[in-house]
């Protein structure tokens, strides 16, 4: 047999030959025919057609929402995160006292959670540290000021003293003169 299409491809044309029943004593058939069969396409090409539109409709409908899902998912997920993140350090900037990040979960968003958390607390005691120390230097200025102060009194009242003897001496020689 033979299939072909027909000139403007909207039909399959196929012959096919045929043999029919064998009469009484012949060893071949001798009666032959030709099958004629002719299909039209068209019904077929729009079927096609409005199926390859329900596909693509269907697929780029399930892209789209997919895509949606994936930004929905890292908006909520990963952007409110990040934008702890940001929040934390614009308020340590800002010296707000007892700032934490606090994320949760166990990727790299709460690695550089954790980090910054170190971080403000070791600032937070170095501060701390650097109080104690300022106030223990305070502290150690004013006894030493105090101390400075008795000592100067005492040097002050010595050179009175002093000079009131010199003076007596001066006029206990005039006398003795």
């Amino acid at each position: 047999g033979k299939i072909q299409f027909t000139p403007e491809r909207q039909s399959i044309f196929g012959t096919y030959p045929i043999t029919f029943a064998h009469k009484g004593n012949e060893l071949r058939p001798s009666i032959f025919g030709l099958l004629h069969v002719l299909y039209d396409l068209s019904a077929m090409k729009i079927e096609m057609r409005r199926r390859l539109l329900v596909n693509f409709s269907f697929f780029g409908s399930m892209t789209i929402a997919f895509a949606f899902s994936l930004w929905l998912f890292f908006h909520l997920v990963v952007s409110k995160r990040v934008n702890r993140l940001i929040d934390a350090t614009v308020r340590v900037t800002a010296d707000e006292k007892d700032v934490r990040v606090n994320l949760s979960g166990n990727d790299e968003l709460k690695q550089v959670a954790d980090a910054i958390d170190r971080m403000i607390s070791d600032r937070e005691r170095s501060a701390e540290e650097l109080q104690k120390a300022h106030d223990e230097l305070e502290s150690r200025v004013e006894k030493r000021t105090a101390e400075l102060a008795g000592a100067n009194d005492a040097l002050q009242t010595e050179i009175g003293e002093r000079k009131q003897a010199e003076e007596e001496l001066r006029e206990s020689e005039k006398k003795h003169r």
